[in-house]
């Protein structure tokens, strides 16, 4: 039993740091490098870091859909009326395809 605890703990000190190191130098290359570029794709070709940080230098659009808030709880609010919790499947799938069958 006291070995599995010593094991337990050098994995703790030894591997999880040297594992994070590892994940930390990968995201770090993959944020601030330069992807290849793609002539299909609508986004800027650049390091993503950079457009994050500065997106009025790339010419960078937005193409969030932008929608009131009440419209969001209006959603919820009818969306309970029409299918109370008895009725509602327990997979989020199931209940979209519930509301896609019922608007269509």
């Amino acid at each position: 039993m006291k070995t599995l605890i010593i094991f337990s703990l050098v994995f703790r000190f030894i591997f999880i740091p040297f594992i994070q190191r590892e994940v930390d130098a990968w995201v770090y290359q993959r944020n601030w490098t330069k992807r290849r570029s793609d002539r299909k794709k609508v986004l800027p070709n650049g390091i993503p870091m950079i457009i994050l940080q500065k997106p009025h230098k790339w010419k960078a659009a937005d193409y969030k859909v932008y929608y009131p808030y009440i419209i969001l709880h209006h959603l919820t609010y009818v969306t309970r009326l029409l299918f109370p919790q008895k009725l509602l499947m327990r997979s989020r799938k199931s209940m979209l395809l519930q509301m896609t069958l019922f608007l269509t």
